[in-house]
């Protein structure tokens, strides 16, 4: 077992909430444990072309543990989504319960989702309505959410009324965040086939010229400009060279811009703020936006909810500190996508379960 990697390191101190839920956050001695099998579980399933299939087993395994929650999988490909219904749940003016759902994805994500339901299903006494948790496949490629929605998620689980995800980022660990509006840039990737050919009775040529195009937007008016001019000027390119075969222009991945919605970011202000210390070391109300891109909004924009995706850092307290003092972040701490980013798994994944407890709290109401 790896219990000693669950050590009391977490410099956030548990206050704004009630003392039944504060007992639930720091009842954790299983979650390092869960993080440290789906790691290789995940890695595991991306090489071997299976993708996500191990990850999503793992998944239903662990909540079939909490004997609450109604499980439904394969959504879209591997996704996963469980409800669980507390109660009728606090009611706006209309009556309508209040669902709220957490969407996300990835290792550490994964984890600190299975492990604040773990504390909602413990701590069931402090809040009522119903809770969806969304594990959604593929989006590296940017086509999990659409898929999931595509394929009936909304058919099996209640429509929240408010969706929340998160994101663990090359931040200082201990540090979470929210911002309001834009919290990532879109991302539309495109493969550029230009055929030039020629013949003649005695020789024929064939030059296939193969690009990628990378076009990233903060706004959606620089996205349409940027990607009609994209277009405009390869057919110009091809028409002036006197080329007679069509270019072909494949879109290959299409992220959309992801804001906020002021409301519920007012709402995880408001709790972050409360639960969390403020500061550098701690919450922080305009953290930096994500560097890449999400699809997980269509999870709310597809059904006209609102949405919010806040962020907490990975990066051990000690590398993290020596490259500011430094001045070489950039250099020394590794991205996303780098393959030396690797969370620090304490305090990193007790911060991002109580990011998602508190919001959820938050929202019930």
């Amino acid at each position: 077992m790896v219990a000693s990697l669950i050590v009391v390191r977490f410099v956030l101190d548990i206050y704004g909430l009630s003392p039944s839920v504060s007992h639930y956050i720091r009842d954790r001695t299983e979650k390092a444990a869960a993080y440290n099998y789906i790691l290789p579980t995940n890695r595991i399933s991306l090489l071997t072309k299976s993708f996500e299939k191990n990850t999503a087993a793992a998944i239903v395994q662990h909540l079939e543990t909490f004997k609450v929650f109604t499980i439904h999988s394969s959504i879209g490909g591997h996704g996963v989504a469980a409800s669980f219904s507390n109660g009728p749940g606090k009611t706006d003016l209309d009556g309508v319960e209040k669902p709220v759902m957490h969407a996300c994805g990835h290792d550490m994500h994964i984890t600190t989702l299975l492990a604040a339901a773990e504390c909602l299903v413990k701590c069931r006494d402090e809040w009522s309505g119903e809770l969806v948790l969304v594990f959604q496949p593929a989006e590296e490629r940017a086509g999990g959410a659409q898929a999931m929605v595509d394929d009936g998620l909304y058919k099996l689980v209640k429509e929240p009324d408010v969706v929340v995800g998160a994101h663990v980022m090359p931040e200082r660990a201990g540090v979470i965040g929210t911002k309001y509006g834009l919290i990532a840039s879109s991302a539309d990737r495109f493969q550029y086939v230009l055929i030039i050919s020629t013949y003649s009775k005695t020789q024929a040529r064939f030059i296939l010229a193969n690009l990628k195009i990378d076009v990233r937007a903060a706004l959606p008016a620089t996205r349409d400009r940027v990607l009609a001019s994209v277009k405009r000027i390869i057919a110009s390119e091809a028409s002036a060279s006197n080329n007679p075969i069509t270019p072909v222009l494949t879109p290959t991945t299409q992220f959309p811009l992801l804001f906020n919605d002021a409301g519920v970011t007012a709402k995880l202000e408001e709790a972050f703020s409360k639960h969390f210390i403020p500061g550098k070391q701690g919450y922080q109300n305009d953290i930096a936006r994500l560097q890449g891109s999400e699809d997980f909004g269509i999870l709310a924009t597809s059904i006209g909810r609102p949405s919010c995706f806040f962020l907490y850092g990975g990066i051990e307290e000690g590398v993290w500190d020596r490259a500011v003092e430094e001045g070489r972040v950039s250099e020394d701490v590794p991205g996303n996508h780098s393959p030396f980013f690797a969370p620090q798994v304490q305090p990193t994944l007790t911060v991002g379960m109580e990011g998602y407890v508190v919001s959820a709290l938050a929202l019930f109401g």
